[in-house]
């Protein structure tokens, strides 16, 4: 009689470990599951933290068997210009400007990202102190060959070859 109590503990006990076991492995797996996912929500955080948008802000491309990523932080802009003196009216600039640099340079996206704010009011600056006529007898091409030299000037670890802008726009 005692066998068949023996049996039927031994039984629930072999039950038992068998649902530890599982459970167990279960916790082990999501934990694995749940650090990976921390690990990537951190370097999203670091990379906001230093101006680098989560979605895109760096595209990467090849070209001529270097590669090249895109930064695309500045964003677009919207910016008054100076008020023209004979109509009397002010335009807006809608300019979205973006550059390329050496695929890999960390520290230099690091800097670009911290003088976000910089190029940010330097285009601004730049904007309002010229009428619409002025941008536009200047031209698309000079006034990006302005700010690149402007930029230029802060920037230490790095320079920008060319700036492009996917937005040149006057509304009136």
């Amino acid at each position: 009689m005692n066998d068949g109590k023996y049996r039927k503990l031994n039984k629930t006990l072999i039950q038992i470990a068998i649902f530890a076991f599982l459970a167990m492995t279960l916790l082990i797996i999501l934990a694995a599951g749940a650090k990976g996912s921390m690990e990537n929500q951190n370097e999203n955080e670091r990379n906001s933290k230093i101006g680098i948008p989560y979605s895109a802000s760096i595209y990467t491309e090849q070209q001529e068997d270097v590669d090249y990523a895109t930064f695309t932080g500045i964003g677009q802009l919207r910016i008054a210009t100076k008020q023209d003196p004979s109509s009397k009216t002010v335009s807006t600039l809608v300019i979205n400007p973006w550059f390329s640099y050496t695929k890999g340079d960390e520290q230099f996206v690091e800097e670009l990202s911290r003088k976000t704010l910089f190029m940010k009011n330097e285009i601004t600056k730049y904007v309002q102190n010229k009428t619409k006529q002025q941008l536009k007898s200047l031209g698309e091409e000079k006034v990006k060959s302005d700010l690149k030299d402007i930029f230029n000037k802060e920037l230490v670890l790095n320079k920008i070859k060319e700036i492009y802008f996917s937005q040149y726009i006057f509304l009136d």
